[in-house]
């Protein structure tokens, strides 16, 4: 006999076989008094070998659970459950034109169809995911609005009164309203046709849903496990303190239109007594019934003294703290609190926790002094668990996660924030912030992001601004995440991840620097670009001065005004300083400020400037030496005891000198950490439409920024070191940055300084291990050991050469027209540029 037959079980006492597209359904059995009844007969016709697929039809729990436990025991084996609300829902809103992104609501008016008045229908909200639609929940229409304001689109019955027609228009003015047929003839079998061809009826299917929660219940306790909000298959487990109950009760809690009501899934009864934590597991299969597992973790004699606990304190501006006791079994308990004293009181207080991390979470009006504050005073009362972390980070690592999206490495990411927009990329197992774009959709497009998740959990968003997103960046691409009130399951999950060092499944930060230093005096300013550096950090910054009389350090966070950190005298005479910053943590920063050089310091390598021979015997290098070797990535392996900085690409014992300082203000917009602002768009960047799609930013601390297409899948920064040296090819990149500590004299850099107009080859920074001098012909000579000789056009085509071929062997797509973007002060001459653009065969264009 075939094994192709296809049986329908509709509401728990109908059978119906399904047969060809041309055929209609046979019906097999009809008002079988039970499910079992059902089921005995179908088995009589349709054996289970013969059975290709059987669909349940889900109208209540108790009947479905009946349904396909009896199909279950009687043998048959591919079971898929259809329920009543999806199939519904995909009707009402197949083929109608609803252009909306992942994440955005959509109100189904249910019940004009039946008919009913507009008074007593209900609003179904669904929501678009990738695969199709999800069913979220049903709302009274005059509430709709009031809990979903953003919602663009209206699907009604298109043949309801013409007074109900009315009233929804005037409802819902200035939204897109769509009539629809709600109810299409044999649509049933087109659903069932769509399931077994797995199309997902073009994008229009309602997903598979659990109408129902998991309920716990020992003794007097009861503990729940969403489920009504997340598609299946899913598996989730859960720990409990059960006690020393007897018996541990799983019951599902079904949500109707109408009504909330439980129906028993499984009992478990323990066989002795004793004070257990158990582990509840819960998987959801294509049948969507529940099916359950428990597992005892532990078993102990008597009630444990202590539950482990994190406490969370979130700072409010100017209104004091929340305090946040988080259990290891997903509870919480919360109030408000007003001074840094009674968060220490409410600690010492809760005597029977053992907290294993205090995470105080702070946002942008925050300052240093009130985090020093919170930190000394919980050391002093013995807690020395401490966390900082920007509520950006807590709040951005969430809202991806309810998105539902996975960032895989290399892949580009915008969120964007009410008040920031930020550009995320996957780093190892951690996500890490890549750079901050002004809030504007075309800049966001700019930044060649794979995919936007927009923050609207408040309805910050305008509709207008929706609008344009749509229209500038393919609905495919962006993900509006809603809802605030989930926010509250994801915050114990969060606190827990960074307690036991996981990566909330991938979606957690590293933690970052979220400011910026400026260093200021009498005719004196320098920026110190360290926005998202990762933390903790130590730089070094080297600086010439002139009579300054006081340095003055300060901490500037975005669009906020400087904290001051320190002041420094320099004494009369001094001619460069340098400054040490570490950052440990939030609150954790120094800053320590050592003098350089002076009047009559003994500089013996500005001496040798004048004993520099110009003779044949130097070996002069030349363009014709740019080599075929691309760079070396900063993840190139280098020794353990290598004091290499990622985050800034400097040697911590070998610093050389920051070139010169920056003519922007802190409000000026850095896309790239690290960067200097280059020349106006009319000096300096030719009219190229489109932008090149490669570009390399040169920064000043000896590193360059990779911008390229969706295809590059290598770093996004690489060091700007040049190794030269007799008879040897030329080294680039990591390689050369690790010689500085064993060839030191072989090793060039600071390309950008040696570029700048002004520069002065009679005064090179002292820590150089190169020497300068300007040549016959007035350019800048670069004097290394060996009797290297070479000019910084050269090192920068070194550079510019290797990075091209490094980005052409991890990307799919041709460079023909390379971007430059340099510091203000910076020079090439067209000539120069021609003359590398030769060399390598890219055009060249300073961008």
């Amino acid at each position: 006999m075939s094994s192709d037959f296809t049986v329908i079980f509709d509401r728990a006492s109908d059978v119906f076989l399904f047969g060809p597209p041309q055929r209609l359904p046979l019906t097999i059995v009809a008002d079988a008094p039970t499910p079992e009844d059902a089921v005995n007969s179908l088995r009589k016709t349709i054996p289970p070998s013969t059975a290709r697929y059987v669909f349940v039809l889900i109208y209540d729990f108790q009947k479905f659970q009946r349904s396909v436990e009896a199909l279950q025991k009687a043998g048959y084996t591919n079971i898929e459950s259809i329920d009543i609300v999806s199939l519904s829902l995909s009707s009402n809103i197949w083929n109608l034109p609803l252009n909306c992104a992942v994440g955005e609501h959509v109100f189904v008016i249910t019940g004009l169809e039946e008919p009913l008045p507009l008074d007593a229908c209900k609003i179904m909200v669904i929501r678009k995911c990738e695969a199709g639609w999800q069913a979220v929940k049903p709302v009274d229409i005059p509430l709709a609005l009031i809990e979903y304001p953003w919602v663009c689109d209206i699907v009604y019955f298109k043949d309801a009164p013409e007074a109900d027609k009315a009233k929804i228009k005037q409802l819902f003015s200035g939204r897109k309203l769509h009539p629809s047929v709600m109810v299409h003839p044999g649509f049933k079998e087109t659903f069932v046709r769509s399931r077994i061809s797995k199309s997902g009826l073009d994008g229009f299917e309602v997903l598979p849903f659990c109408r129902y929660n998991i309920l716990i219940r020992f003794g007097d306790k009861l503990q729940f496990i969403v489920l009504k909000d997340q598609v299946p298959p899913l598996t989730i487990t859960k720990e409990f303190d059960v006690g020393d109950v007897p018996i541990v009760e799983i019951r599902g809690e079904e949500y109707t239109v109408d009504s909330i009501s439980t129906h028993l899934i499984k009992t478990f009864k323990f066989k002795t007594s004793a004070f257990r934590t158990v582990s509840i597991t819960i998987y959801v299969d294509k049948t969507l019934l529940p099916q359950v597992t428990l597992k005892t973790v532990t078993m102990r004699d008597t009630v444990p003294l202590q539950t482990p606990v994190i406490y969370g304190v979130a700072d409010l501006p100017s209104s004091g703290f929340t305090f946040v006791a988080y259990k290891r079994d997903g509870s919480f308990e919360e109030c408000f609190l007003s001074s840094v004293s009674e968060v220490i009181e409410s600690m010492k207080k809760k005597t029977s926790y053992s907290p294993t991390l205090i995470v105080f979470t702070y946002t942008d009006t925050v300052t240093i002094d009130k985090l020093r504050c919170f930190r000394d005073e919980c050391l002093e009362a013995g807690y020395r668990n401490l966390r900082f972390i920007s509520s950006h980070l807590v709040n951005f690592s969430m809202v991806i996660k309810m998105a539902g999206i996975s960032i895989e490495p290399g892949q580009l990411v915008a969120v964007l924030h009410p008040d920031i927009f930020f550009i995320v990329e996957k780093k190892g197992e951690r996500l890490k912030i890549r750079k901050s774009c002004k809030k504007s959709v075309v800049e966001v497009n700019k930044s060649k992001v794979d995919t936007v998740v927009i923050s609207n959990l408040n309805c910050d968003f305008p509709m207008p601004f929706l609008d344009t997103l749509r229209s500038v960046l393919p609905a495919r691409k962006h993900h509006i995440v809603t809802g605030m009130d989930k926010l509250g399951e994801f915050h114990p999950k969060y606190m827990w991840s960074l307690a036991d060092g996981t990566n909330f499944d991938g979606y957690r930060f590293d933690d970052v620097c979220d400011f910026d230093f400026v260093i200021h005096g009498i005719n004196f300013y320098k920026y110190v670009p360290t926005l998202f550096k990762e933390v903790p950090f130590t730089i070094t910054v080297d600086a010439d001065v002139d009579n300054v009389g006081v340095l003055t350090v300060d901490l500037f966070r975005r669009e906020k005004t400087a904290e001051v950190l320190d002041s420094y005298y320099v004494s009369d005479g001094t001619k460069s300083v340098r400054f040490t910053i570490s950052v440990e943590s939030a609150c954790d920063v120094t800053v320590v400020m050592d003098v350089v050089d002076m009047d009559g310091y003994d500089g013996s390598k500005e001496e040798t400037q004048d004993t520099v021979e110009d003779g044949e015997s130097a070996q002069m290098v030349h363009l014709s030496s740019l080599n075929d070797e691309p760079v070396d990535p900063l993840e190139s392996a280098a020794s353990e005891d290598d004091r290499f900085c990622t985050s800034c690409g400097r040697c911590c014992e070998c610093t050389q000198y920051l070139l010169k300082e920056m003519s922007v203000s802190p409000d000026d917009d850095i896309d790239h950490v690290g960067s200097l602002p280059t020349l106006s768009k009319e000096l300096s960047q030719p009219e190229l439409n489109p932008p090149p799609a490669t570009i390399l930013t040169f920064t000043s601390d000896n590193r360059v920024l990779i911008e390229a297409d969706e295809t590059y899948t290598g770093d996004y920064e690489v060091l700007a070191y040049v190794r030269l040296r007799n008879g040897k090819a030329p080294q680039v990149g990591k390689r050369a940055f690790n010689a500085l500590k064993g060839d030191p004299n072989s090793v060039f850099y600071d390309i950008t300084r040696l570029l700048s107009f002004d520069f002065d080859p009679n005064h090179p920074h002292p820590m150089w291990s190169f020497k300068t001098t300007r040549g016959a012909d007035g350019k800048v000579v670069i004097h290394g050991g060996d009797n290297i000789k070479t000019t910084p056009i050269v090192l920068f085509g070194l550079v510019v050469n290797s990075t091209l071929l490094y980005i052409q062997e991890h990307s799919e797509s041709d460079v023909t027209t390379l971007g430059i973007q340099l510091p203000t002060d910076c020079l090439v001459s067209n000539d120069d540029l021609e003359n590398v653009s030769d060399r390598i065969g890219v055009e060249l264009v300073i961008w």
